[in-house]
């Protein structure tokens, strides 16, 4: 299912409930599941999202990019969540991680 949740990473209406659709599971077997695993639908899509925005500011794209290329429609919101899950805005990630350009 992470494989589904990365081709849909641009879709911000990519959710638990099309996820589920996408499988031919009920939205509650799919709870159950990613129970079984320790997490939820939700927490692992805004995840896999968050960890795809890092990479890409990581390689040198520009935040506001990062934000819009994993589908987010709300940049303060994709800035609160990547504060929370890697411990720095994403501006501050950014300037330290910056390709070397020498």
């Amino acid at each position: 299912m992470r494989r589904q949740i990365r081709e849909h990473i641009a879709d911000p209406d990519f959710n638990a409930l099309t996820l589920a659709a996408n499988n031919h599971i009920s939205v509650k077997t799919l709870q159950m599941k990613f129970a079984a695993a320790g997490t939820t639908p939700a927490a692992t899509i805004r995840a896999v999202r968050l960890e795809f925005a890092r990479h890409l500011i990581d390689r040198g794209n520009t935040v506001p990019r990062a934000t819009f290329d994993r589908g987010c429609r709300q940049p303060s919101a994709f800035a609160r969540a990547f504060r929370r899950q890697y411990g720095t805005p994403p501006s501050r990630h950014s300037s330290l991680h910056a390709p070397d350009e020498s």
